[in-house]
């Protein structure tokens, strides 16, 4: 075997190893873009179940919001601070996942359910008014679809039969 084939072979090596290594790269970005997804989903879930778990264990609070949602003019001071609390973590909530959507974190199968549960919340009256007054301390491009949302919605919540409906999350 000559120097010119030794060489040709160690090209021939080293371009191998090269792909080989370019393969295994691909499949640990993408098994680590799956455990990153899966986190992500993880973490929605727990934080959806702590706001959940707000309104479940306490009856109070549970009252101030389905009465803000109707109207949130009718509350006390105190009662308008809880209410835009709440609110507030919800909303931060969906603007958190809406960014992770923008950003292929969530795929569209998963934020289908969170936009239409984003719709849901703005046939809501007291909803729609708390929001309108809570723009500014949202991203730009969550307000933007938000009101996308808010254009599309119909009929108002008032015409459907939806039975206790604001116990939805």
């Amino acid at each position: 075997m000559s120097l010119a084939d030794l060489g040709n072979l160690g090209e021939f090596v080293s371009a191998l190893a090269v792909v080989v290594s370019v393969l295994y790269l691909a499949i640990q970005i993408r098994q680590n873009t799956r455990s990153l997804r899966a986190q992500a989903h993880q973490s929605i879930t727990t934080h959806i179940a702590e706001l959940n778990r707000t309104i479940v264990e306490n009856d109070e609070v549970a009252e101030i919001l389905e009465r803000g949602l109707e109207d949130p003019t009718v509350l006390t001071p105190a009662e308008a601070r809880r209410f835009n609390a709440y609110n507030s973590a919800r909303f931060r909530h969906y603007d958190n996942l809406y960014y992770q959507y923008r950003v292929g974190v969530l795929e569209d199968s998963q934020w289908s359910g969170f936009s239409s549960m984003l719709r849901f919340h703005f046939m809501q009256a007291g909803l729609r008014r708390w929001w309108n007054d809570s723009t500014a301390f949202y991203s730009p491009e969550f307000v933007a679809y938000c009101k996308t949302l808010q254009e599309g919605v119909s009929p108002p919540v008032d015409e459907l039969d939806l039975d206790r409906s604001s116990d939805l999350w």
